[in-house]
C-alpha cells in the first residue's frame, strides 16, 4: 500500500475544510428585480429613526430590547444603544441610563474583539466611559475611580487628548482624597499627554499648597551662548515686532539668515519670512499692500537659493503664482542644473501658466522636457505645454505635445484630456485628422463629458442615450463566498432593509470584488435594491471599463439613483437650481453614502467640512446644529449642501462650472485662479460652452478639481438623457441641448 506523506494528507483534510467553507450564491437579473429576501424588523428600525431623530430614549429602550434578539448584528445595535444612551444621560445628567449600556457591553466584550464594527464599538464605548466619568465626577460618586480604571487598561484605544483627560480625573479624585503627591503625578503625566489649562491650574495650585516653586508658564527666551551678534538680533526682533514694523522684521529675518544659516533661530526665521509674506499677501488689494508685497518679495530674493526653493514650495502650494513665479525664477538663476532645477522649473512652469504669463511657460515646461525627460512630472508638463500652446495660438505646437505625450509611457493618466484637446488643435487648424481623434473618444470614452459634449456636436445638440437600452435580461451567475463572508453579505442584508445603511456599508467591506463583468454587474443590481449606492457606482464603472457592451442603459441606470427625491427637489427650487444638479453633484461628492467621510473631514451626502458647516449653519440660523452628527443627517446635509452650491455659483457670476470647482477647491482659492488671467474672469460674466471657454477646466491647478467639474457635468447630462430614454416612442428619447449645456442646471428666478 502507498504510503501519504503527513503533509499531503493534512492538506487533503484542510482542503475538504475549506471547500465545506465555501458557498455559491446565485445571481440572476430576473430574480434580483424581486424585493430583497432580508426580513424587515419594525424594533430595528425604529431604533434607527429613533436615533436620527435625537429621541434618545426611545432609542436606548429599543438598543436594550435588540440587542439580544438580534445576536448576529449585536455590535452595530450596540454602537447605536451606547450613543443614545450616552446622549440621554447627559441631557438628564443621570449616569443610570449609560451605566447599563456599558454593563451589557462588559458581558459582551468579544463584540470588541472581531468584526466590521469593532472599530466603530471601540471608538463609541470609549466616548461613553469618558462621558460617563465626567457625571461621575460632578456627583462626587465612588464608582469614578472604577471607569478610570477601566479606561487606563483601554489606554491604547485612548488618543492623547483621552489620556489626558483620564489622568487629570485621576488627579482630581486623588487630591480630593488628600493624596497630594498622587494627585501631582497623575497631573503631571496629563500634561505630558496634552497641555490643557485646567489641569495646569490644577497643579500649580497643588504645588503651591505643598509650598513648592510655581512652574512658569510663558516660555522664556534664552540668551545664546554664541556669538553676542546673534543676541543684537534677538533685540532686533523684539524691537521690530513691538513696533509692528513688518518689513523691517522681514529685512532682520533674510538678515540673519544670510550670516548665521546654520544659526539657532534659522528655522525660526525662515518660516517667520513666510508667515509676514503671507501676512502681507493677505491683505487688502490696495497700493500700500501691492507696495509691500513688492518689498517683502524684493527683500525674498536676497536670500540664498536653497532657501528660496523651500518657499517657492510654500508659495506654490498656497496659490501665490506671482510669487511663486518669481522667486522661482530668481532660484534657477543658480540651480537650474542642479537636482531641485526639475521641481523649480515645474513650478515657474505652472505658476507662470496660472499666472496668464503664457511665453514664461512655455520657456519653463520646455526647458524641464530638455533636461529632464523621463521626470516624476513630465506627463503633466507635456500636458501643460499643449494647453499653452493653445492659449498662444500655436495649435501646431499643441499638436506635437499632446502626440508626444499619446506616444509615451504612463500616458493612461491623461490619455482622455490629451486626445480631447488633440482633436481640438487639429479642428484649428482644419487638419480632417479631427474626425479619427473624435471617433476614438467616442469609442473609448463615451460616457465621459468630453466623449458626450463631441457627440452632442455631431447632432447639433440633439441627442439621445448613447449606448443600447438593454444589456442586462440574459445575465446570471454565480458568486462565491466563504461562509465568514456569506454571514457578512446576510447581516448587511439585513441592515440595509431596516434603515441601517451606512453600517451595511462597513459590512460589505468584507465581501471580495468579482473580477467578472457580469458578476459586478449582478452585484451591483443586488445592492442596488438595498440602497447601497456607493458600491453599485463602483462596480457598474469597473463592469463598463471591462466590457463596454454594460453600459447599456438598464445596468448603468443602476449607478444614477433618484434617492432623497423630496428633500431635493425641495431644497433645489428654494436654491433656485435644478434638482438634477444637486444629485449629480451628490454622486460625484458621496456616491449617495450618508454616512461618507473624505480625508479632509468632509461630511455626509454632499461633503461638507467643518468650518464651512459652521458658516452655512450661521446664516441659515441653524442654531442647534451639532457638527459632524447632524452634518450627516441627509435633509440638514442636503439643505446645507444646496445652499453652499447655489451660494458658489452666485459668487461667480451664475456661472455653474465655476461654482463647483468653487465648491471642492474652495472659494479662495479659486477666486485667486479665476482672477489671475482675464479668459478666466471674463468666464464670471457670460453664459457659454464653448470648448475654448472650458479650456480653464484642464487649466486649475488640482487635478482632483479638473476631475470633478467634468464629472458633475457628464452626470447632469447622463440623468437627463436616462430620463427621456425610458419613453415608449423613439423620438421621445431625444434631448435637445442648447449652447450651452448647464444653462438648464440654475433656474431662472
Amino acid at each position: 500500500m502507498k504510503r501519504i506523506a503527513p503533509l499531503a494528507l493534512a492538506l487533503g483534510f484542510l482542503t475538504q475544510i475549506s471547500s465545506a467553507q465555501v458557498t455559491e450564491e446565485k445571481l440572476d437579473w430576473h430574480s434580483l428585480a424581486k424585493a430583497p429576501s432580508a426580513a424587515k424588523s419594525s424594533k430595528l428600525q425604529a431604533q434607527k429613526k429613533a436615533e436620527t431623530e435625537k429621541k434618545w430614549a426611545e432609542c436606548a429602550n429599543q438598543g436594550k430590547a435588540n440587542s439580544s434578539k438580534f445576536a448576529s448584528i449585536k455590535g452595530w445595535v450596540m454602537i447605536s444603544w451606547l450613543r443614545c444612551a450616552r446622549e440621554l444621560s447627559l441631557d438628564k445628567s443621570q449616569a443610570d441610563p449609560l451605566q447599563s449600556a456599558l454593563k451589557a457591553l462588559d458581558s459582551s466584550t468579544d463584540l470588541l474583539i472581531a468584526g466590521p464594527w469593532s472599530n466603530s464599538l471601540w471608538s463609541e464605548s470609549i466616548r461613553s466611559r469618558l462621558t460617563l466619568l465626567e457625571l461621575l465626577l460632578k456627583t462626587k460618586s465612588e464608582s469614578a475611580w472604577k471607569q478610570i480604571e477601566t479606561l487606563l487598561e483601554q489606554r491604547d484605544h485612548l488618543d492623547k487628548a483621552q489620556k489626558a483627560k483620564v489622568l487629570s480625573a485621576a488627579g482630581e479624585i486623588s487630591q480630593a482624597k488628600a493624596q497630594a503627591k498622587a494627585a501631582q503625578f497623575f497631573y503631571e503625566q496629563s500634561l505630558a499627554e496634552q497641555e490643557t489649562r485646567s489641569t495646569r491650574e490644577k497643579l500649580n495650585s497643588l504645588l503651591f499648597a505643598l509650598n513648592e516653586k510655581k512652574e512658569k508658564e510663558e516660555e522664556r527666551v534664552k540668551s545664546d551662548a554664541g556669538p553676542e551678534v546673534e543676541g543684537n538680533f534677538a533685540e532686533r526682533f523684539q524691537n521690530s515686532t513691538k513696533s509692528n514694523d513688518l518689513v523691517t522684521l522681514l529685512d532682520d529675518c533674510i538678515d540673519y539668515l544670510r550670516q548665521y544659516p546654520g544659526g539657532r533661530r534659522a528655522r525660526w526665521a525662515q518660516d517667520k519670512v513666510m508667515e509676514i509674506y503671507f501676512g502681507i499677501l493677505d491683505q487688502n488689494k490696495d497700493s500700500k499692500a501691492k507696495s509691500l508685497l513688492d518689498r517683502a518679495l524684493d527683500l525674498i530674493e536676497k536670500s540664498d537659493s536653497l532657501r528660496q526653493v523651500e518657499w517657492t514650495r510654500q508659495m506654490h502650494r498656497r496659490g501665490d503664482f506671482f510669487g511663486c513665479l518669481k522667486i522661482a525664477e530668481k532660484s534657477l538663476e543658480t540651480l537650474s542644473g542642479s537636482s531641485t532645477g526639475a521641481s523649480l522649473l515645474y513650478m515657474a512652469g505652472r505658476c507662470a501658466q496660472f499666472s496668464g504669463e503664457y511665453k514664461k511657460a512655455k520657456k519653463h515646461f520646455e526647458k524641464y522636457l530638455e533636461q529632464f525627460a523621463g521626470g516624476e512630472d513630465a506627463g503633466e508638463v507635456n500636458f501643460r505645454l499643449g494647453l499653452v500652446h493653445l492659449r498662444l495660438g500655436q495649435a501646431s505646437s499643441a499638436i506635437a505635445s499632446f502626440e508626444k505625450l499619446l506616444q509615451s509611457k504612463n500616458s493612461d493618466r491623461y490619455e482622455l484630456n490629451a486626445r480631447y484637446w488633440l482633436a481640438r488643435s487639429f479642428q484649428a487648424t482644419s487638419n480632417t485628422r479631427a474626425l479619427s481623434e473624435v471617433d476614438e473618444i467616442l469609442s473609448k470614452y463615451p460616457m465621459s463629458y468630453y466623449g458626450l459634449r463631441l457627440r452632442m456636436e455631431r447632432t447639433s445638440g440633439l441627442m439621445e442615450w448613447p449606448t443600447p437600452l438593454k444589456a442586462g435580461n440574459d445575465l446570471k451567475g454565480n458568486f462565491t463566498l466563504s461562509s465568514t463572508q456569506k454571514k457578512a453579505l446576510s447581516r448587511a442584508e439585513l441592515l440595509a432593509q431596516n434603515g441601517w445603511i451606512a453600517e451595511a456599508l462597513l459590512e460589505l467591506t468584507e465581501i471580495p470584488v468579482p473580477t467578472d463583468p457580469k458578476i459586478k454587474v449582478l452585484l451591483a443590481k443586488k445592492f442596488n435594491r438595498l440602497q447601497l449606492f456607493p458600491p453599485v457606482i463602483r462596480l457598474v464603472n469597473e463592469a463598463g471599463d471591462l466590457n463596454p457592451e454594460l453600459r447599456a442603459l438598464d445596468v448603468v441606470n443602476l449607478s444614477f439613483p433618484q434617492v432623497y427625491k423630496d428633500v431635493i427637489q425641495e431644497q433645489a427650487a428654494r436654491q433656485k437650481l435644478s434638482p438634477i444638479l444637486v444629485r449629480s453633484l451628490i454622486r460625484q461628492e458621496s456616491a449617495f453614502g450618508p454616512r461618507a467621510i473624505s480625508t479632509s473631514n468632509a461630511y455626509g451626502l454632499m461633503q461638507i467640512i467643518g468650518p464651512t458647516a459652521q458658516e452655512i449653519s450661521s446664516e441659515l440660523n441653524l442654531k442647534s446644529l451639532v457638527i459632524p452628527d447632524d452634518v450627516y443627517v441627509p435633509e440638514n446635509n442636503i439643505q446645507m449642501g444646496t445652499y453652499y452650491i447655489a451660494k458658489m455659483i452666485r459668487q461667480f457670476g451664475g456661472n455653474v462650472p465655476l461654482g463647483l470647482a468653487a465648491y471642492n477647491a474652495g472659494p479662495t482659492r479659486m477666486r485667486i485662479f479665476v482672477e489671475a488671467r482675464s479668459e478666466v474672469s471674463e468666464q464670471t460674466k457670460k453664459s457659454s460652452s464653448d470648448p475654448w471657454d472650458e479650456m480653464w477646466f484642464d487649466e486649475v491647478p488640482w487635478n482632483e478639481t479638473s476631475f470633478y467639474v467634468k464629472a458633475i457635468l457628464r452626470n447632469a447630462l447622463l440623468y437627463q438623457l436616462a430620463e427621456k430614454a425610458e419613453a415608449k416612442e423613439p423620438d421621445q428619447r431625444r434631448v435637445q441641448f442648447g449652447s450651452v449645456l448647464w444653462s438648464n442646471l440654475v433656474l431662472q428666478p
